[in-house]
């Protein structure tokens, strides 16, 4: 099994694609400085490292970087794009109702959206990777870990009680 997991933040991709079975990781890499003219893409395989500069990259032709130094060069670690088995997002804000990891369908990812004010230099970098994974590998399911699921895991008592009531609300 292959896993791509995105970490898509307010200017950067963190990207791995793992084997869940054996936890080995094929390639790490960091895509920083989204939407700069300084923006860089840095990977590494067991074999291989590499950093590469880019001039005004955005979300989804970062998502296009990431899947083509996979899929081919240096830091091929798929023979085609189409042996991913998944494609995992860390979402940072995903409300009460999420409270595990959860299969990415358009009713999820409008609450993600919905969500963008909880978590507004996030949120929307998340979902642009998603769209972007959505466009570029259509047949390949997503998934979302929600970094507030551990707080749903708290008694009320606990998430409650360093804030006004009227807040939480």
């Amino acid at each position: 099994m292959l896993i791509l997991v995105l970490n898509c933040g307010s200017s950067s991709i963190k990207v791995q694609v793992i084997r869940p079975e054996t936890q080995e990781r094929l390639i790490s890499g960091l895509l920083s400085e989204i939407g700069s003219p300084h923006a860089s893409f840095r990977w590494q395989t067991s074999s291989v490292q590499q950093v590469e500069n880019h001039t005004d990259i955005d979300y989804q032709q970062g998502i296009a970087l990431i899947l083509r130094t996979i899929s081919s060069g240096p830091g091929q670690v798929v023979e085609h794009l189409t042996a991913l088995d998944g494609i995992g997002h860390r979402v940072v804000h995903g409300g009460e109702r999420f409270t595990e990891s959860t299969l990415i369908t358009p009713d999820v990812l409008a609450e993600i959206e919905a969500c963008i004010p909880l978590a507004p230099l996030h949120n929307p970098a998340n979902v642009q990777g998603i769209q972007s994974c959505q466009a570029l590998l259509p047949a390949v399911p997503q998934v979302a870990v929600f970094d507030t699921a551990f707080h749903q895991t708290l008694p009320p008592h606990a998430y409650l009680y360093a804030i006004p009531y009227d807040l939480y609300e």
